[in-house]
């Protein structure tokens, strides 16, 4: 029997820019310029630094948010639970939605 190839998806760099990231006004000025993980506040070195690429924030302000492996697992995890419970096609089966295959390929390399 032949196995179903999944859609094309989003890789996992590219479904970074998805994730939900806080406020930068809540954070810390090491949060916010990404010496400190955006979500728990941990020191990051360049070794345990994953970039969430540059953003801008609500008043157009350039920042450079990192994280560490276990933050960006736990917002892959709370995005994709967000996304899935908006999407039909992730309720059937989720290799064949773009974004909610890009997600679980996202947690997978930083589970």
């Amino acid at each position: 029997m032949p196995t179903e190839t999944p859609s094309p998806s989003l890789s996992p760099d590219a479904a970074l820019p998805l994730l939900l990231l806080p406020d930068p006004d809540s954070l810390t000025e090491e949060q916010r310029s990404g010496t400190a993980c955006v979500w728990t506040g941990a020191p990051l070195t360049t070794e345990t630094a994953v970039d969430l690429g540059e953003r801008r924030d609500g008043g157009g302000v350039l920042w450079f948010p990192r994280s560490n492996r276990r933050g960006v697992h736990d917002a892959t995890m709370h995005t994709l639970h967000l996304h899935t419970q908006a999407c039909e096609q992730c309720t059937d089966d989720y290799r064949g939605c773009e974004t909610g295959y890009g997600l679980v390929r996202l947690e997978r390399r930083y589970r």
